[in-house]
């Protein structure tokens, strides 16, 4: 593969890789701000033909599939459930299931996204006792 596009191997020798500015693959700040205000607006009750005309999309349909791309591309989670859905990839880790099926069973997309999220409550988890550990220290 060659090594002059974009600084580095590509996964295809005339693509360019996904994470660099300016490629359509990834909103632009600008067009990520206009997808956000066309939510905004939806979540405020406006039709899709009113978010169109005041955003500037050229048909209902853009309005919409704007909304929806972000929403699918960030879903919603609050912060305590992402917690609890952390903790569960890692007791079910430790029961001995493997990746992919706590990646199965919890919804992750991949058995990389289960076994990240095991490595984040680990991690929390560590945090916790460490700062137990001093606290116990000071008040010892």
């Amino acid at each position: 593969m060659p090594k002059d596009y974009h600084g580095g191997t590509s996964y295809h020798p005339r693509r360019p890789f996904f994470t660099t500015p300016g490629n359509p693959a990834r909103a632009a700040p600008a067009e990520r701000h206009r997808h956000l205000e066309a939510l905004r607006l939806f979540a405020s009750g406006m039709t899709w033909q009113a978010i169109a005309d005041e955003l500037g999309y050229a048909h209902r349909a853009s309005a919409y599939n704007a909304v929806w791309t972000l929403m699918s591309r960030n879903p919603p989670r609050r912060v305590s459930e992402q917690r609890q859905r952390q903790n569960d990839a890692l007791w079910l880790r430790e029961d001995g299931w493997t990746w992919q099926a706590i990646a199965d069973e919890l919804g992750y997309a991949t058995r990389s996204g289960a076994f990240r999220a095991a490595e984040f409550a680990r991690q929390r988890q560590f945090r916790a006792d460490k700062d137990r550990t001093i606290v116990a220290q000071v008040r010892g």
